[in-house]
Formats: C-alpha cells, sequence, structure tokens
C-alpha cells in the first residue's frame, strides 16, 4: 500500500525522535563535513540557510561556518498574517530569537534577501521531514519553501540542498505538481544527487 503524506511524515517524524542526542551529534559532524566540501557550497557567496529546531539536522556549525568564511547568511522568518516567508541577513547567530512556532528566527531590521532581483547563484540549505532518492521532499506541511522557491524561478539560481537523516530516505514519496524537486540531499551515509 502506497503511504500518503500525512502518514509519510508521522512516520519519519517518529524514526527521527529515536535517535538519541549522541547518535545526533555524530551525524550531525558527518552532514556537516560533507557540506563544507562541497562545490555549490565552497563557490557560492550567498547562503540561504534554515534555523535548525528540536531534533532536527543541525545547521548552526554551518551558519557559523559560513559567516566565519564571509559568505553572506540569510535565515528565513515567517511574516504577516497570512505566514510569508522571507529571508533575512544575519551577521551572528545571537541575532536570531524565538519565532514562529518556536524555531529561531531574525528579527525584521536585517536587510531582506533580494528575491526580486536576478543573481547568478545562491545556495540553499533546506529542512524536511521525508525525501525520497529522487529530490522529492515533504516538509512539515504549511509549504512554506515551495511557495518561496516558486517566487524565485526566474530570479535566478538557487541550488538547493536538503540535509537530512539516513532514517528520513524513502525510496519513493508522493509528490503534487506544487512540489519543488531538491537538486540534492546530504545525510550522514553520502548523498543522493537529483538532477
Amino acid at each position: 500500500m502506497v503511504k500518503n503524506k500525512i502518514q509519510v511524515r508521522k512516520e519519519a517524524l517518529y524514526n527521527r525522535s529515536l535517535l538519541s542526542d549522541e547518535e545526533r551529534s555524530e551525524k550531525n559532524q558527518k552532514i556537516f563535513n560533507q557540506i563544507i566540501h562541497c562545490n555549490e557550497y565552497q563557490n557560492t557567496n550567498i547562503v540561504l540557510i534554515y534555523a535548525s529546531y528540536q531534533n532536527e539536522a543541525d545547521t548552526f556549525s554551518l551558519m557559523k561556518h559560513a559567516l566565519e568564511n564571509g559568505k553572506e547568511v540569510y535565515v528565513p522568518k515567517v511574516t504577516g498574517c497570512e505566514g510569508t516567508m522571507e529571508f533575512f541577513r544575519i551577521s551572528s547567530i545571537t541575532e536570531l530569537k524565538e519565532g514562529y512556532k518556536g524555531i529561531p528566527e531574525p528579527d525584521n531590521s536585517q536587510s531582506i534577501f533580494p528575491v526580486d532581483t536576478f543573481f547568478d547563484s545562491c545556495l540553499m540549505i533546506l529542512p524536511g521531514v521525508a525525501f525520497d532518492k529522487t529530490g522529492n521532499r515533504i516538509g512539515y506541511g504549511k509549504g512554506f519553501y515551495d511557495r518561496y522557491l516558486a517566487r524565485c524561478k526566474v530570479t535566478g539560481n538557487i541550488y538547493k540542498i536538503a540535509i537530512a537523516y539516513d532514517c528520513q530516505i524513502y525510496d519513493r514519496l508522493p509528490s503534487d505538481i506544487t512540489d519543488i524537486k531538491m537538486d540534492r540531499i546530504i545525510t550522514e551515509k553520502g548523498e543522493y544527487l537529483c538532477t
């Protein structure tokens, strides 16, 4: 029987919750090492990256590394009554405060990523609940990233890397026409090139 998104989301979140702090720490280090050595990270000056929350794959080490290496780092914040997501530039991880659903977010005082301006390339590090080996992603069900990336399609080249633990990877996931695929998925066990 093919599982629907709700079933997959519940299962993947449960699998991720079973990891101990020690296991997550070890897996996070392996993911971090792969990211900082990949060409897309090394060759960009702009990184759009989520702030990890609860038991998600850690991004704070990546943010710190990017800032220390002179990259522009932008972190998402949910804004407005309709729940629009925008990315705001940070200069330190200490600028992140508890925001939407308790997720660390920047405030609105920083510069916003110019989604309506053409840019050559940048890297986006995405969260998610479950992924498959062809680049399909199941998020938390609000569609923030799919809507944001749909706005970016004609304004430049965003290379999309999702990071996750291997227990979140499936052979095949259900997908909708509005779902945007990842270019690469990185786990502690390696990577899946999806394009």
